[in-house]
């Protein structure tokens, strides 16, 4: 059964398993997750389905040293990849655009640095169309320590018209944390 937005048994992301509204279109599918047993350095999710038209990542993680937050595809480190981000702190705002040529889509602004858990969205468009490049949708959120929080907004774009099949998201993990892939297919 499709996870699809519910109120009776949604989950903390306020999403429940239940069947959608008019049948199966616009409907979220769970593809795979894991929830980590050690410290990491990256997750990655491999042999991704042409089934449906955008993927999501829904992440809830902490990090065990302090570090960048990132995603890329295909295995592809090259400098294929641009962004833009707006990130909030309680006493600051601020807006970076970092250009083309990086060798991932860079999810926060400053490093989180932070042992307590943090929420992301993942918005991944399109993904497996072939004629143009893919664009990354991200809203981050975590405390940064008990007197500060950081909440992230990121635009992305891989410049390849590949069809994504991995997606790996790199960080300093710490054991507990989830990260879960959806499907979603649109009317």
């Amino acid at each position: 059964m499709p996870l699809v937005a519910t109120r009776g048994n949604a989950g903390v992301f306020g999403l429940g398993w239940g069947a959608p509204a008019g049948g199966a279109a616009d409907a979220m599918t769970a593809i795979a997750s894991t929830t980590l047993a050690s410290n990491t350095g990256s997750v990655t999710f491999s042999s991704i389905s042409s089934d449906y038209d955008d993927l999501m990542l829904v992440n809830y993680f902490k990090v065990s040293t302090q570090s960048a937050n990132s995603i890329w595809f295909n295995g592809d480190l090259g400098s294929n990849y641009a962004e833009q981000n707006l990130a909030n702190f309680r006493t600051l705002n601020v807006f970076a655009s970092k250009g083309n040529a990086h060798s991932t889509i860079g999810l926060d602004y400053s490093g989180f640095v932070s042992a307590d858990f943090g929420a992301q969205i993942i918005h991944i468009i399109d993904y497996k169309n072939t004629t143009k490049y893919k664009t990354v949708l991200a809203r981050t959120s975590i405390n940064q320590s008990q007197t500060d929080c950081e909440t992230n907004v990121t635009a992305g774009v891989w410049l390849s018209t590949s069809a994504i099949n991995q997606i790996t998201l790199g960080a300093s993990y710490a054991s507990g944390s989830v990260f879960a892939l959806y499907g979603i297919t649109k009317a």
